[in-house]
């Protein structure tokens, strides 16, 4: 009977102790080996947009927004319609401007993209949507090269973005 006693204490101790603990220890284990988040990674289920292709509204990065265009601004061969609302705008050096312009829906935002390019008898290459469901092209004529991008807000309004660069 001692054998048989001390096989029923063995079962009773696998089954009360070693059991829980090995099943703790799985559990433990496995919460250890699930992969850590990586920086700039997209939790797919709490976001749609990744961080890093959102747009900045802001092209100058920490200063203060310009709704006017620069004095060295190529107008002659860049011309704006008389109705487009200039967001931002700026000179990068002697040679590059960008100006952002804001329309309240996408089908105005539309409209002012084929009305800048007819405008301006842009010739257009490269267009693609974004994956914003927005539209960049490579848009040039006479001596400028400007690349273009139309950006949806999340509240409906579009942002056009132009960076222009003269080429000699």
């Amino acid at each position: 009977m001692t054998a048989h006693n001390s096989s029923d204490t063995t079962q009773k101790f696998v089954r009360g102790v070693v059991l829980p603990i090995a099943a703790l220890m799985l559990v433990f284990g496995t919460a250890a080996c699930a992969p850590e988040p990586v920086a700039g990674s997209v939790d797919k289920e709490a976001e749609t947009t990744s961080p890093e292709t959102e747009w900045a509204t802001d092209d100058t990065a920490g200063t203060e927004l310009t709704a006017t265009l620069p004095e060295s601004f190529p107008s002659e061969f860049f011309k704006l319609p008389t109705d487009a609302t200039i967001y931002n705008a700026g000179e990068r050096n002697s040679e590059q401007w960008f100006v952002v312009l804001k329309t309240t829906d996408t089908a105005t935002g539309d409209a002012l993209w084929s009305s800048i390019i007819e405008l301006n008898a842009f010739a257009v290459a490269d267009e693609t949507e974004t994956s914003e469901g927005g539209v960049a092209a490579t848009l040039s004529q006479g001596p400028l090269t400007v690349q273009a991008m139309t950006i949806p807000n999340a509240d409906g309004s579009v942002l056009l973005s132009y960076d222009v660069s003269r080429m000699f």
